[in-house]
């Protein structure tokens, strides 16, 4: 994959571009009537170079919690665009992460019945996964994600620079959550990752490599199933799990980080019910605990995380539906009972020497 690549979607077709010139891109590009929405700790953050644009486009910071991605806060955002003057012929350009896109992503598909967007994710997690594939979600009533659109970007940039003012665990999380779709690909390109995480982290080029590596995994799939009816679910993977870890310990534990977790949870379920081999289990933990490091979740209350696991929106009905691997490149769907024996798995996952 080239520095510049192609999305094929049924709304429009979306172009995503690596930069090392983004303010001077963003110069050229943007016009009268677009407005800024961005970050409030990314604006901080890179405000010597972003200035420039604040100074000339209308700007609206948003302090990126779970709280600003609540069905309740989202009106006082919209609020907030339309008293700045922003009019459907503007066009919204977003620079953030997950929660700032998927904000800034709903309110694009049900502002005026639909306005442009254009992404700069500024997270490893956002510019390895979420920034293609047109998905927004928001949370209500405690149900984390449960409403949500379909709508891409009209465009993509990713500028690498945003990473090194990142927390070290947010770079973690987006490596957990980069791994998962790894895990999907196969085992070459698991071992890409196992063999060069600390390189990785270290240069820029070996993360552009990566990032390049988990978009065309992403992008091959989202072009089939653009929106998540079929095979695109198999990168819920983890996600089941991680989300229920998210909401038991209030968002303690970054996303891809909890995902890392959600997928040994699913690797020890896995194994227990004779879809994988132990080894694969091992090999896979041995490089996600590395992930973990100053996070736990050895005294998660169980029936908290049950919980959580029947409210996730991929069930069908009463039925908790999770993605198991049966190996590299072998996730698969599959109900499970937490009643049953996958239930007195999950509990043995926490109660033994698997965790």
């Amino acid at each position: 994959m080239s520095d510049k690549f192609f999305v094929k979607s049924r709304f429009d077709d979306y172009e995503v571009s690596f930069t090392d010139t983004l303010v001077a891109d963003l110069e050229a590009f943007l016009r009268d009537g677009d407005a800024l929405v961005v970050d409030e700790a990314v604006l901080e953050a890179h405000r010597g170079r972003l200035q420039v644009l604040v100074d000339r486009w209308p700007t609206l910071p948003i302090h990126a919690s779970e709280r600003a991605k609540s069905f309740e806060e989202i009106g006082g955002t919209l609020d907030r665009l339309v008293s700045m003057g922003f009019r459907k012929n503007g066009r919204l350009v977003v620079l953030g992460g997950g929660v700032v896109q998927d904000v800034a992503a709903f309110i694009s598909t049900v502002l005026y019945r639909g306005v442009e967007w254009i992404f700069i994710p500024t997270t490893l997690l956002a510019q390895g996964d979420s920034c293609i594939g047109g998905k927004s979600s928001i949370n209500f009533r405690g149900y984390k994600n449960l409403l949500g659109s379909f709508l891409p970007p009209s465009r993509i940039l990713i500028d690498l620079e945003f990473l090194r003012t990142l927390p070290r665990d947010q770079v973690t999380s987006g490596l957990g959550e980069i791994l998962h779709f790894l895990l999907y690909a196969g085992e070459t390109e698991f071992a890409f990752l196992e063999s060069n995480i600390d390189r990785i982290r270290a240069d820029s080029q070996d993360m552009k490599t990566l990032l390049r590596l988990s978009l065309s995994i992403k992008k091959a799939v989202i072009e089939v199933d653009e929106l998540d009816r079929g095979v695109r679910q198999l990168f819920n993977y983890g996600h089941s799990f991680g989300h229920a870890i998210e909401a038991v310990t209030e968002y303690a534990i970054p996303h891809g980080i909890a995902v890392s977790f959600g997928m040994d949870i699913a690797n020890y379920v896995s194994v227990g019910i004779g879809l994988a081999e132990e080894g694969f289990r091992d090999r896979v933990r041995r490089l996600a605990s590395t992930l973990w490091e100053g996070f736990t979740i050895r005294d998660l209350d169980v029936d908290a995380l049950f919980g959580a696991l029947r409210k996730d929106k991929k069930n069908v009905g009463s039925d908790v539906y999770v993605i198991l691997a049966s190996g590299f490149g072998g996730t698969v769907k599959r109900k499970i009972d937490l009643e049953g024996p996958e239930g007195a798995l999950i509990k043995q996952y926490f109660t033994s020497e698997a965790y």
